[in-house]
């Protein structure tokens, strides 16, 4: 199921990062030789980078790729930086966790955009989606992290035989 979602992510992404470059070429094609500028794609490509930068935090976010520092931690033994991590992701979750209503409510609150006349409430989608997806995948690693076994137990484990 995370496989999936995790594709799902990378074809929205991508999806988005294709449709910004177009309606920007677009818009270029547009604006110099036609001399008929296109108001809305400014708006619409900035919504789009928005949603490419989130799904995009999520893809590092789910492969353990996300920014982290690694100067303490590098010191530490296999299974202390095995609990570390796994703490790590846990506070990532209740951040996730704690931030989805928030972002839920803000929804309710937006007007329309300036240029597209759409609902706002549609390109800040990707608010409450990042969190309640955050935590799916965060959870899927806090799981896997769950049932490998210690680096130091595998490695012993594979000398003895």
């Amino acid at each position: 199921m995370i496989a999936r979602i995790k594709q799902l992510e990378m074809i929205i992404g991508g999806t988005c990062l294709l449709v910004m470059f177009l309606v920007i070429c677009a818009n270029i094609v547009s604006r110099y030789v036609f001399n008929i500028p296109l108001t809305w794609v400014e708006e619409l490509s900035n919504f789009l980078f928005i949603w490419v930068g989130f799904l995009s935090a999520l893809y590092a976010l789910s492969e353990g790729e996300h920014l982290r520092i690694g100067v303490f931690v590098g010191r530490l033994s296999p299974s202390a930086r095995r609990w570390i991590e796994v703490f790590n992701l846990i506070v990532i979750i209740l951040v996730f966790v704690s931030f989805v209503r928030p972002s839920v409510t803000l929804l309710g609150t937006l007007n329309t955009t300036a240029a597209m006349r759409i609902p706002e409430a549609i390109p800040y989608a990707i608010l409450p989606l990042f969190m309640i997806l955050g935590t799916v995948q965060v959870g899927a690693l806090i799981l896997s992290r769950a049932m490998t076994p210690a680096p130091d137990k595998a490695a012993a484990a594979s000398d003895r035989q």
